[in-house]
């Protein structure tokens, strides 16, 4: 009966960022007061995704600005306590996070590594609910001389990712327009 939004803050003009979650009602309104998940007044921690992994079991991945490093949590009473956080092993930012069937958990991020040869959105999987990932592959993989210019704003281009409903053969597609 209620809605769980991953939101991102801070206590000043870009610094100290922290993130956390906050509830809604079913229709999204009704904002609570949000529960904090990563916070620390030296580090800067945005780029949040949650995602459901069981029946009552949240998992969160947090990207920290400084270092790049990305960051889990999970929590196991519907959001309203976070466990302490800890590395994922990648350094990733606007994470977005997909739980598969099976359970397992697919990130895909902005690649962050210092190793700027290695540009693009890569994915990671974890099966164990977040606490140890493997990169799995790449769905954008850049230039090594393309421009790295994070922050920068698309101006006059707007794409949107949509599946159909089944067809006939019981067949859903993705389309972009």
């Amino acid at each position: 009966g209620r809605l769980m939004w991953a939101v991102i803050g801070t206590m000043g003009r870009d610094d100290q960022w922290h993130c956390g979650v906050t509830f809604t009602d079913a229709e999204g309104k009704g904002y609570t007061k949000p529960t904090i998940i990563a916070y620390a007044p030296d580090r800067n921690f945005a780029d949040t995704d949650v995602v459901h992994i069981d029946d009552g079991h949240y998992l969160a991945v947090i990207r920290e600005m400084n270092d790049k490093d990305s960051w889990y949590s999970h929590s196991s009473d519907e959001g309203k306590t976070w466990s302490p956080i800890q590395r994922t092993g990648f350094k990733g930012a606007n994470t977005k996070l997909f739980r598969l069937r099976s359970g397992a958990i697919i990130c895909a991020y902005r690649n962050e590594e210092s190793d700027l040869t290695r540009r693009g959105v890569a994915m990671s999987l974890s099966t164990d609910g977040g606490a140890t990932w493997e990169e799995i592959g790449w769905l954008y993989s850049a230039l090594p001389e393309s421009k790295h210019s994070p922050g920068y704003v698309c101006d006059n281009e707007i794409l949107c990712t949509l599946h159909t409903y089944p067809d006939e053969n019981d067949r859903i597609d993705l389309h972009q327009i």
